[in-house]
Parts: C-alpha cells; sequence; structure tokens
C-alpha cells in the first residue's frame, strides 16, 4: 500500500497522468478570428462578435430578399486544414409568418432553402481564401413586404465543436428604399427584353433570304460579350468540323432500320468517349458565375472532349426563360445548391477535375445529321457503331436528344448584364426524359417538335446521347448544329 501511494506521488510530481492528452485537446488554443467584406470597391473589417449592418435589397419576381456583401474570415494562429462549419439563428422574428433564411453562399455553392427557415447549418466546407466567401439571404414575408423592420441573424464558425467566433448581421429594411442593386437588376432585364425581341425581329427578316448573321451582330455589346462571342465561334467551328463532316444520311426508312450488318465494328481506330457535363446553375448566384467563366476557359482548353449543358433550376432567376422547369427529372444525384456539375449523369465533379476525365476510350462512334424542316419539327438520322473491343456488357441502350440554346443574354451575378448564356437546356426531344430504345449499328430516324422556349433556331444544337436504360448513365454523346 505504501509503494502504490510513493509511486502516485512520483507520477503527480512528475506531471504524467493518463488524463493529460484529454486536457492538452481541451485548452488547444483556439485562433483567432476577424472578418472583412467588399461594397462598393472599398473594403471594410470588422471584428469578432461585431454586428454589420446591410440594407441591400434584391428583387426575385414577386419576393424581396435582404442580401449581405461576401463575408470573408480571417483567421490568426493554429490554422489547419480541417473543415468548418456553420450554424446561422435567426435573433429576432422567429418564425416563418415572418420570413426566414433563404439562401446560404459558402465553400463555393449557394445552398436553397426552398420553404425557408429559422435557423440553418451548413457542414465541412472551407472558409479561408479569396473563393471561400460567406453570403446571407433572408426573404420578406409576403405580408410584411410594406413594413420597415429590422431582421438579425447570427452566424457562428465552429472547428469540430470549438466556436471560433461569430458575427451578427442587422439587415434594417426599408420599403421605400429601393437599392441601387435593385435598380440595376430591373435596368437589365428591360434591356435583355428589349434586346430579344430586336433579335426576334433580326431573324424573321433574315430568314427571307437565309442569313446566317447571329443576332449579336444587330446589338452593341460589351468588351465582354465579344470576347464571349469569339469563343463561341471557336468552339461551334470545332464543333461542326468534328460533328457535320458527314455525308447526308441517305436512308429515310424508319426506326431501328438496320445500316450494313449487325455484327459491324470501327477497327484500329482511337476513339475517345466525349463527357457530358451537366452544369446545375442559376443566374442570381454568385457562384455560378464563377463556375460559367471557369467553365468558359475549361472549355476552350478541351475542345470537343467535353459537352457542356447549362441547366438552370430557377431558384434565383431573373429571366423564367432560362430556367428548365423539369429539371429535377435530371437529379439523379441529390443537388442542394449551384453550381453543381455532373458528369454523364454518374457523379458529381468540379471544373479543375474535367482533364482527368476526357481520357476514357469511346464505346461507339456515332454520327448526327439534322434536316430542319420548319421552325416548329425537325426530323433527326443518328447511327452509332461499336467501337472494336469496347464493353457494352449486354447494356440496354436508348438514345436521348437534347435541344440546347446558345445566345441568350442577360443578368448573370458576378459578371454582368450582358452575359451571353450559352449551352441552355430547353429540353428533350420526344416524350421520354431518357429517350428511346436503341440497338447498335443501327440508323434511328424521327421526326420530333421543337420546345416551345426557343429564341432563335439559328442558335440551337441537338445532343444526341447514348443512354444506359437502366442506370441512366450517359455513355457517349455527338453534336449536331441546326
Amino acid at each position: 500500500m505504501k509503494l502504490r501511494i510513493l509511486i502516485f506521488v512520483v507520477l503527480a510530481i512528475l506531471g504524467i497522468s493518463s488524463c493529460k492528452p484529454t486536457e492538452k485537446l481541451d485548452t488547444k488554443i483556439v485562433p483567432s478570428i476577424s472578418f472583412k467584406y467588399n461594397l462598393n470597391d472599398k473594403e471594410y473589417s470588422f471584428a469578432n462578435k461585431e454586428t454589420i449592418e446591410v440594407t441591400t435589397v434584391e428583387n426575385l419576381g414577386e419576393k424581396r430578399e435582404l442580401v449581405t456583401p461576401f463575408i470573408y474570415a480571417s483567421l490568426l494562429g493554429g490554422v489547419d486544414d480541417a473543415n468548418y462549419s456553420l450554424k446561422i439563428i435567426k435573433l429576432d422574428n422567429v418564425g416563418i409568418e415572418n420570413g426566414g433564411i433563404s439562401t446560404v453562399c459558402a465553400g463555393g455553392q449557394c445552398l436553397y432553402i426552398e420553404d425557408l427557415a429559422d435557423n440553418y447549418n451548413v457542414e465541412n466546407i472551407s472558409i479561408q481564401g479569396d473563393d471561400n466567401g460567406i453570403q446571407l439571404h433572408y426573404d420578406i414575408a409576403e405580408a410584411l413586404k410594406n413594413t420597415a423592420r429590422d431582421y438579425r441573424l447570427k452566424l457562428s464558425i465552429f472547428r469540430g465543436p470549438k466556436e471560433l467566433g461569430y458575427f451578427v448581421v442587422n439587415f434594417k429594411y426599408n420599403p421605400n428604399s429601393i437599392s441601387q442593386k435593385e435598380e440595376l437588376q430591373e435596368s437589365d432585364k428591360s434591356q435583355s427584353d428589349a434586346k430579344d425581341v430586336e433579335a426576334e425581329e433580326n431573324t424573321q427578316q433574315g430568314d427571307n433570304n437565309d442569313s446566317s448573321k447571329d443576332n449579336s451582330e444587330n446589338q452593341e455589346s460589351s468588351d465582354n460579350s465579344a470576347e464571349d462571342n469569339k469563343r463561341k465561334e471557336d468552339r461551334d467551328d470545332k464543333l461542326k468540323g468534328e460533328d457535320n463532316k458527314s455525308e447526308e444520311n441517305a436512308s429515310d426508312e424508319g426506326d431501328g432500320s438496320k445500316v450494313d450488318n449487325s455484327e459491324k465494328e470501327i477497327e484500329n481506330k482511337v476513339v475517345k468517349r466525349r463527357l457530358v457535363v451537366m452544369d446545375f446553375t442559376d443566374q442570381a448566384c454568385y457562384y455560378c458565375g464563377i463556375n460559367l467563366k471557369n467553365m468558359e476557359i475549361k472549355e476552350h482548353e478541351l475542345g470537343d472532349k467535353i459537352i457542356p449543358v447549362s441547366i438552370h433550376v430557377g431558384w434565383r432567376n431573373y429571366d423564367d426563360n432560362l430556367i428548365y422547369s423539369d429539371w429535377r427529372k435530371y437529379e439523379k444525384i441529390h443537388i442542394s445548391g449551384t453550381p453543381t456539375l455532373v458528369a454523364n449523369n454518374s457523379f458529381k465533379t468540379a471544373v479543375e477535375s474535367l482533364s482527368y476525365l476526357v481520357n476514357d476510350d469511346a464505346y461507339v462512334q456515332a454520327k448526327l445529321d439534322i434536316v430542319r424542316n420548319s421552325d416548329k419539327d425537325i426530323s433527326l438520322n443518328y447511327i452509332a457503331n461499336k467501337v472494336n473491343n469496347a464493353e457494352l456488357n449486354g447494356r440496354e441502350l436508348n438514345i436521348l436528344f437534347w435541344l440546347v440554346e446558345d445566345g441568350l443574354i442577360g443578368y448573370q451575378y458576378a459578371i454582368g448584364s450582358d452575359y451571353i448564356h450559352n449551352n441552355v437546356l430547353r429540353g428533350p426531344l420526344g416524350d421520354s426524359y431518357f429517350g428511346e430504345q436503341y440497338n447498335l449499328n443501327t440508323n434511328f430516324a424521327k421526326t420530333y417538335k421543337l420546345p416551345s422556349k426557343i429564341k432563335n433556331i439559328k442558335n440551337c444544337k441537338i445532343i444526341a446521347i447514348l443512354v444506359d436504360a437502366n442506370t441512366h448513365e450517359f455513355l457517349d454523346a455527338v453534336v449536331a448544329h441546326m
């Protein structure tokens, strides 16, 4: 007994204890935190636990939103690569009848809360760096749109269980004060509508003499618009060279008519699989604008190895014409925010990863020909021949035709009012969202009605996608222009 007491005393003197590691973890120094934001080209800083006042109001159709600038956290001391989490709560006006948190932009995405919320958590994000700002959106209740009121939110930042700091946002809402941003957006929409009308009139005049001038020649554009047009022309030239070299398909036979024999394969030719990149996006989303610009750069780099498709989900859009209302039909992977990139309808990805995804060998080599019957319908001829040694393992196949449109001018957050929206999904052709049965090495010929939302048929193209009929994975694709 005396020996035990002696050992315990010696260990206590030496400071050795089984509880020591836990004590070190509990007393770990928490890094100090401060915040900053930019407003009207001026930078503002504020300390931990401070309150900032915000008056910016945005109109989204019938809704009014209070919106913070992007707020950036600066961590000093003890900084590591751990992920962080956010906790946002109302400090007053509790209850959705008083409005609520509608959007939280953080970690490279804008996360949407369709039913609004009194509190909201965001897990596993990065908060450091110029690309990782935080923006909060608060929807004003319809019954309170004409009532001046303050709305306060508290945002806390955690690393694990430790709260690193917080700030309070005091939204000072005045229904009689329209912000410059709101006026700009209304002006942008009017300008966009006017340009769309002008473009349609010019197209109708041009149709009489089969003019091939692009709508953008009939309007003044900013330097950004000219740059966008140049990239669009370069891309279109590449796609035309690849996809429309072939002769017109002479077969007018019905659906599934045979061409050559059923064992036909493409031998001794290396063909790469083209990647369909589904970009779930929105106009009034800061990160979406950044993503669109990065996609343009990547498209210029990779050329026709990728086929980008912009799917406007309509959570925060100013122009209803851009929205594809049935986008959830293609929500194979849950979409909680924008932008979200999905490769070949199979997995989420990022712009910087696309270069590593375009080197897979193709299953087929395909050809698509278009016969434009009128402004309301088109006839398509498609054939896909199996590439030598390609393994399809007896998959059941469908052929899906998507129609996308270029040259739609409109506002885009983080870019400007005259952004040219390209590759905008107008919808599938036919009655099925994932196409119709298809057998390899056979000609598929059919006439389809065109979607009603098209602004200018000359700016449209058809993407023919070979689809796994059971998993809906996109196996390969080819593009043809109208």
